[in-house]
C-alpha cells in the first residue's frame, strides 16, 4: 500500500524533542526534493520558540552551512528564510554570528538570484540590530560597499539598453515605412503593364470575346459565387487567427509586465537592506565605509526615484557626517547641493536625515561657507516655521499617530540644531537676525524644542562687546 504525504511540499515530523534532529538528518539527503520538504517543516517547526531553543542549543546550525552552497536556488533561499526566521529571536541572532555561518552568508551576496540576495540581506539586516552583530559586520562593510557600486553600473547599463532599443525601434519604424513606400511603388507599375497588356488584346481579340460571351457568363458567375464563399471562410479564419495573437501577445505582455514589476521591487528591497545595515554598522564604526568611498556612492542614492532608498541613503549619510574624516569628505565633494531637494522631499525621514547631515556638516567652517553659499538657511528656516509642524499640530497628530509624531520632531530638532551651529558664521548671523521673530513667535510645549529654539536664539544674539 503506497504512503501518500497530507502535505506534499511537507517532510512527515516526529513526535516531541525527536521532530527536530529528525529534520535535519533529512536536510542531509542529496535530492533537492527532500531538501526542500524538510526545509518547509522546519521553517513550520521553528515558529515555536522551545524548538528554536533546541535547535540552537544543540548545535544543529550548524549543519546548514552545506546548504548555503547548494547548486539549486530554490534551496538557498529556502535555507535563508529559515536562518531569517531563527534571527528574529535574540538567541538565535547571537547563535548565528558565528564565522563560519557568516562566511558562507557573506558569499551569498554576489548570488545570481535575486530572491537569495534578498533573503541574505535580511538576514544581516536583523544582525546588525545588535552591537555585536554590527561589530562582527564591519568586516563586511568593503564588499557591501562592492555590491552598491554593482547595482550602480547594472542601473546604468538598463539606462543604455533603454536608449539602444528605442533608437533600434525608431530605425525598424523607418524601415517598416520605406519599404511599403517601394512596395506600393511596384504595384503601380504592375497594375500600368497589367493595364497595357489588357488592352492590347482587347483590341486584337474582340470578335473572338463577342463569341464566347454567351457560353462563360454562367461559368463566370458561378465561379464568382464560388471565389466569394471561399474569400467569406477565409476572412473569417484570418479574424479567428488576429484574434489569438492578439491574444497571445497581450498575455506575453502581461507577464512581462508583471516579472519587470518583480525584478524592480526585489532589486529595491534589496537595495533598502543593504543601505539599512550600512547604517547601522556605520554608527558603530564610520571608518570602514569611509575608507571604502561611502560617501562618493551614496551621493548617487540621494537622488532615487524611491522613497524608500532616499530615507535610507540618507540615513547611511548622516552616519557618515559624525566624524571628523566624512564631514571633509561631505564638502570636499559638495554634498550639501544635493541636500537641497531631500529637504523639500514629501517624506518626513527622507527630510530629517537631510537636515541631521546639515546640523553635522555645519560644524566645521567649509561646511557653513557652503551652507550659506547654497542656500540652505531659509529652507531650513521655512521647515520651522511651517504650520503643519508647530508644536499644537504634533500634539493633535500624537493622539492619532506617534510615530509621526516623533519623526516631525526630530526633523525640527536637526533643523534648530542646524541652525545654531551655523550661526557662528557672520553672514549666516546676518540671515538670521533679520528671522529673528519668526523664531521669537513659536511656542513649544515640548521642553526639546523649547531648549533648541532658546539655543538658536542665545546663538545669534551672540556678541563680543
Amino acid at each position: 500500500m503506497a504512503f501518500t504525504l497530507a502535505f506534499p511540499g511537507r517532510a512527515p515530523v516526529a513526535y516531541g524533542r525527536r521532530a527536530v534532529p529528525q529534520l535535519f538528518e533529512e536536510l542531509q539527503k542529496p535530492e533537492p526534493e527532500d531538501k526542500m520538504r524538510a526545509l518547509n517543516s522546519l521553517c513550520d517547526l521553528l515558529h515555536d520558540p522551545e524548538h528554536l531553543y533546541q535547535t540552537v542549543r544543540s548545535g544543529l546550525l550548524e549543519t546548514l552551512n552545506p546548504l548555503l552552497r547548494d547548486p539549486d536556488s530554490t534551496v538557498r533561499t529556502r535555507t535563508c528564510d529559515l536562518l531569517r526566521q531563527v534571527a528574529a529571536h535574540s538567541i538565535g541572532c547571537r547563535a548565528l554570528l558565528l564565522p563560519s555561518l557568516v562566511a558562507s552568508l557573506s558569499l551569498l551576496l554576489d548570488d545570481p538570484h535575486s530572491g537569495c540576495r534578498v533573503a541574505v540581506h535580511r538576514i544581516l539586516n536583523l544582525l546588525a540590530l545588535l552591537p555585536s552583530g554590527a561589530d562582527v559586520l564591519l568586516s563586511l562593510v568593503p564588499k557591501l560597499m562592492l555590491r552598491l557600486t554593482d547595482t550602480l553600473l547594472e542601473t546604468n547599463e538598463e539606462d543604455g539598453a533603454e536608449e539602444l532599443g528605442s533608437k533600434e525601434t525608431a530605425q525598424e519604424e523607418g524601415s517598416k515605412e520605406t519599404t511599403l513606400e517601394e512596395g506600393s511603388k511596384e504595384e503601380d507599375e504592375v497594375e500600368e503593364n497589367d493595364k497595357g497588356v489588357e488592352e492590347r488584346k482587347g483590341k486584337d481579340g474582340n470578335e473572338e470575346i463577342r463569341d464566347e460571351e454567351g457560353e462563360t457568363e454562367q461559368g463566370f458567375e458561378e465561379s464568382k459565387e464560388e471565389n466569394e464563399e471561399l474569400e467569406e471562410d477565409e476572412n473569417q479564419e484570418e479574424i479567428k487567427r488576429d484574434k489569438g495573437q492578439k491574444e497571445g501577445e497581450k498575455e506575453q505582455g502581461d507577464k512581462q509586465v508583471n516579472i519587470k514589476q518583480e525584478q524592480q521591487e526585489q532589486e529595491e528591497e534589496e537595495m533598502v537592506l543593504l543601505l539599512s545595515t550600512l547604517t547601522r554598522c556605520s554608527y558603530l564604526d564610520p571608518l570602514p565605509a569611509l575608507a571604502s568611498d561611502g560617501v562618493k556612492l551614496l551621493r548617487d542614492k540621494l537622488a532615487h526615484s524611491s522613497a524608500h532608498v532616499r530615507r535610507e541613503a540618507a540615513a547611511a549619510m548622516l552616519a557618515l557626517s559624525i566624524p571628523m574624516e566624512g564631514k571633509q569628505q561631505l564638502c570636499d565633494l559638495g554634498v550639501l547641493s544635493d541636500l537641497i531637494p531631500l529637504l523639500q522631499d514629501q517624506d518626513t525621514e527622507v527630510r530629517a536625515n537631510a537636515a541631521g547631515v546639515c546640523a553635522f556638516t555645519f560644524v566645521v567652517t567649509t561646511g557653513k561657507v557652503q551652507g550659506v553659499e547654497l542656500g540652505l538657511i531659509p529652507i531650513l528656516l521655512d521647515i520651522v516655521s511651517l504650520e503643519e509642524l508647530s508644536t499644537d499640530s504634533l500634539v493633535s497628530v500624537g493622539r492619532v499617530n506617534k510615530d509621526l509624531l516623533q519623526r516631525r520632531k526630530t526633523l525640527l530638532l536637526y533643523c534648530l540644531r542646524a541652525l545654531s551651529v551655523v550661526s557662528d558664521y557672520p553672514a549666516a548671523r546676518r540671515l538670521l537676525l533679520e528671522e529673528r521673530p519668526l523664531l521669537e513667535r513659536r511656542t513649544d510645549t515640548d521642553p526639546e524644542l523649547r531648549q533648541a529654539t532658546q539655543s538658536v536664539l542665545k546663538a545669534i544674539s551672540w556678541s563680543p562687546l
